[in-house]
């Protein structure tokens, strides 16, 4: 953890294991305490360099990465079926407030309105067929804040995911709401 060449190679493996273990159905390599150790490691680094906004956006990508790690075992032990489905459904609510807290938890740092673009003097003009808007005021940040957009792209994705899974894992399908809240997300319009 203390070489940041270190915590990039095991953010990207990690977050590589996630993803292929929610598409595989399987759980992943790495174990939790891999995720957990770097969730605290930087946590440490923020109380020790409270005014670091690095560490503060290191944390979040790290939470967010231990959160789809609990998602995709969730799903996973579903499938090998080795847990009830009762446990499946209170395992799973568990993981979709941890996916929800992670925004409202954000420290406020890494929301600074000010770093908001509001306006964009170069846009070029929407055409009839565009899908996206990429211009919608107060959607990305700028500056210091810039990575944040990927973090939140991350969390998004992990939204739709936990929620288009779960669905499926119920016996049910995805219904027209779901494309809908995919349509109406802000990373839809980045």
């Amino acid at each position: 953890m203390d070489n940041q060449i270190s915590r990039i190679i095991l953010a990207w493996y990690s977050r590589f294991d996630v993803f292929a273990g929610l598409m595989g159905g399987f759980e992943m390599v790495l174990s939790r305490e891999w995720f957990w150790c770097c969730e605290q490691y930087l946590q440490n680094q923020i109380l020790n360099e409270p005014l670091t906004l690095d560490w503060k956006i290191e944390h979040s990508f790290a939470k967010i990465r231990r959160i789809a790690m609990d998602m995709s075992t969730v799903f996973a032990r579903i499938a090998k079926g080795e847990i009830t489905p009762e446990q499946f459904v209170q395992e799973n609510e568990a993981v979709g407030r941890m996916i929800a807290d992670w925004k409202t938890d954000l420290d406020p740092a890494l929301q600074d309105e000010k770093f908001l673009v509001m306006e964009y003097s170069n846009a070029a003009p929407l055409e009839a067929g565009d899908i996206v808007d990429p211009y919608v005021p107060g959607t990305i940040y700028r500056g210091p804040l810039w990575v944040m957009n990927s973090a939140l792209i991350d969390w998004y994705s992990i939204d739709i995911m936990h929620r288009y899974q779960t669905t499926l894992t119920l016996g049910g399908q995805p219904g027209p709401e779901l494309a809908q809240m995919v349509r109406l997300l802000p990373v839809s319009r980045i």
